[in-house]
C-alpha cells in the first residue's frame, strides 16, 4: 500500500500525459446544448492527429497508406491501465494460483457460481423469514 501510494502521483502524471497526448481535452461546449446538471455538450473531434495531418487528408488515404504511413490516431488504440506498465491482462503466478483456489474453494462449498453465495438461496424466501412491515404478497 505505501509502495503503491508513494507511485501514485507519477503514474497519474503519465497517464495524463499519455491522454493529452491522444485527446483534445479543452473545454469547447456547444452552445444551446445543455448536458445533465447545465455542463456544456463538449463539440468538435476530440481525437489529435498527428503534426501536419487534417481529417481531410487522412480520409483521402485508403487503409494500407494509413498503415505504410503510421498516421492512424493514437486515441482511436485502446488505452492501457494507468498501473500496468506491461500492457495487458497479465497476472502473477501467484494472482493466478488464488484465483484458483477460490474458485476450488467456492465450488467446493456447493455454490452455483464461482464467486457466489456459499449456498444456494431458496427459489423464494418464506414468510417467517420476512421482517413483520415487509410487503408480503398476497
Amino acid at each position: 500500500m505505501k509502495r503503491m501510494s508513494a507511485a501514485k502521483a507519477k503514474i497519474m502524471e503519465a497517464a495524463r500525459k499519455r491522454l493529452d497526448d491522444r485527446y483534445d481535452l479543452g473545454d469547447k461546449p456547444v452552445s444551446g446544448c445543455d448536458h445533465v446538471a447545465r455542463q456544456g455538450r463538449q463539440g468538435g473531434a476530440r481525437v489529435k492527429l498527428a503534426d501536419g495531418w487534417t481529417w481531410e487528408k487522412l480520409a483521402a488515404l485508403d487503409p494500407d497508406e494509413v498503415r505504410a504511413k503510421d498516421v492512424y490516431p493514437a486515441g482511436f488504440l485502446p488505452l492501457p491501465h494507468p498501473n500496468h506498465p506491461e500492457g495487458g491482462m497479465l497476472f502473477p503466478q501467484f494472482h493466478i494460483d488464488e484465483l484458483k483456489e477460490n474458485r476450488r474453494v467456492a465450488t467446493s462449498r456447493g455454490s452455483t457460481s464461482t464467486f457466489g453465495h456459499p449456498r444456494p438461496l431458496p427459489p423464494r424466501v418464506p414468510a417467517r423469514d420476512l421482517p413483520h412491515d415487509a410487503d408480503r404478497p398476497r
